[in-house]
């Protein structure tokens, strides 16, 4: 990802792929900060969006990825993907 950001430092379908990466191998502090730094100029961007709350979900800090659920589901009620990943942090709050 690091050489594809060095061409094109502004593609956000790159740092999204690169953000959810980190979530997958344990970086959560690093996808966080890697998505907020590129949210403060495009904060309706559901794929930075989806980063930053996978990456509290996976961190067991449910609280910050239903709030970040709920943002994105106020920017598009249709994504599909976060429908699913909203009900599936309720439905571990009830157990």
């Amino acid at each position: 990802y690091d050489k594809a950001l060095d061409a094109d430092p502004h593609n956000l379908p790159i740092i999204s792929n690169k953000g959810l990466t980190l979530v997958e191998i344990g970086e959560y502090s690093q996808a966080i900060d890697l998505a907020e730094q590129y949210l403060e100029v495009n904060p309706d961007n559901k794929g930075l969006l989806c980063v930053v709350k996978n990456a509290y979900e996976e961190s067991n800090n449910i609280s910050l990825a239903h709030y970040y659920t709920e943002i994105i589901l106020e920017i598009d009620p249709s994504y599909k993907c976060e429908l699913i990943q909203l009900l599936s942090i309720e439905e571990e709050a009830l157990i």
